[in-house]
């Protein structure tokens, strides 16, 4: 699979055209996002075009990935473990325990029929090592290339 990243973290002072170019990507998707249930042409379409030739693909892959921390919430089963003197310890370790949680998120649209091809949001119970992201990015990619 041929891919072209277009990353703002690897923009310089000279890069002002690709700026330019990320913007209308974002704005392009944002709009399509909003309006996915109305079926019509966005209004960026005709300026998304130029951004096809350049790139040689009319299928745009947006990715996400945002890590949080998280605690378990009190259910029926701690309320039980509080009862139990001996479960005490583990009932209250196991609400205070900060968990690392990651959310990855991928939209692909075709950028010649303004259509979501592809999306996918998951919440992983993990931190966000590069290892584990490039692992994600795999997965991600090959679900893509066989329409999964």
């Amino acid at each position: 699979m041929d891919k072209t990243l277009i990353d703002s973290k690897q923009l310089n002072e000279e890069s002002v055209s690709q700026y330019n170019e990320i913007g209308l990507i974002f704005q392009w998707m944002q709009e399509i996002v909003e309006h996915d249930d109305l079926g019509m042409i966005s209004s960026s379409n005709d300026l998304m075009e130029d951004l096809e030739k350049k790139y040689g693909t009319e299928h745009f892959v947006f990715t996400g990935f945002f890590g949080y921390k998280s605690r378990k919430h009190a259910g029926p089963i701690h309320l039980i473990g509080l009862l139990c003197i001996p479960c005490l310890p583990f009932v209250i370790g196991d609400l205070l325990i900060v968990r690392n949680n990651m959310q990855i998120v991928a939209i692909s649209i075709n950028s010649t029929t303004d259509q979501i091809e592809f999306s996918s949001s998951e919440d992983v119970a993990i931190s966000g090592s590069s290892k584990i992201i490039e692992v994600y990015i795999y997965d991600l990619l090959y679900r893509l290339k066989n329409n999964q």
